[in-house]
């Protein structure tokens, strides 16, 4: 089961909040929970794939369980992975002299003292 499906159907589950948590406090996914998750999503699945997915959906539930039982007591909460904001550099221009018929000459196709490309759009 691609990683895709499964982030999909969990998108599907948590907008489906009551059913997420009555499984939440079984710990456990069973096959009629899949197939309600499949029904909401619109997606059809063989047998073999949606006890892949049911064994998936388990082991995701379990490691979120996990989670639960971190300290976050005195964590302040985030919106992002990361605090820092944007920093942006300061552009060093440096002034170079060139001699432009020396550039022009390394072109493949010029138009007086331009550079001639191919166009972009029609």
């Amino acid at each position: 089961m691609g990683q895709a499906y499964i982030g999909f159907l969990f998108f599907v589950l948590f907008c489906d909040k009551i059913k997420l948590r009555k499984i939440m406090d079984n710990n456990m996914i069973n096959i009629n929970e899949v197939n309600h998750l499949l029904e909401l999503s619109r997606l059809e699945i063989s047998d073999e794939e949606k006890n892949d997915l049911q064994k998936d959906l388990d082991n995701i539930l379990k490691y979120i369980e996990k989670l639960s039982e971190v300290n976050t007591e005195n964590i302040e909460p985030m919106t992002g992975g990361t605090f820092n904001i944007n920093e942006y550099r300061k552009d060093n221009f440096e002034n170079r002299e060139f001699d432009r018929n020396k550039v022009l000459s390394s072109a493949p196709k010029k138009n007086n003292d331009f550079f001639e490309v191919p166009k972009v759009f029609g």
